[in-house]
């Protein structure tokens, strides 16, 4: 719960600075260190991950699914939708957890107190 708070608060921090355009994204890549307490610390923001995996299985099995879970939630979140639409269409995640939805006002802590741990 705390790195997605963490990542929250990085996008409600930095939305003012987001260009927004019609089937425009960003990818970013954010590292943590954990501590021997396990307590979590925002290393750095990249605006420009890299996306290699040669090296790990891990990766090479998360990076293709990561990847397409985007482009299927964008496509899905530009479609039009009638006006009458009273909810924002529901969005393919790919087993990915959805931590902003401007849409609909969510915002992950914000509207739950119990994780709410801002960094």
């Amino acid at each position: 719960a705390e790195m997605k708070s963490v990542l929250a608060w990085l996008f409600e921090s930095s939305k003012g600075l987001l260009e927004r355009r019609r089937g425009y994204f960003d990818l970013w890549g954010v590292d943590f260190l954990l501590d021997e307490d396990f307590g979590v610390h925002l290393l750095e923001v990249n605006s420009n991950p890299a996306l290699f995996f040669e090296n790990s299985p891990t990766l090479r099995e998360l990076v293709p699914a990561l990847l397409g879970a985007t482009i299927d939630t964008v496509l899905a979140a530009q479609r039009p939708q009638p006006p009458e639409a009273a909810q924002p269409p529901a969005l393919p995640l790919g087993g990915f957890e959805l931590l902003v939805d401007e849409a609909a006002g969510y915002v992950f802590g914000r509207d739950d107190p119990s994780t709410a741990q801002g960094p």
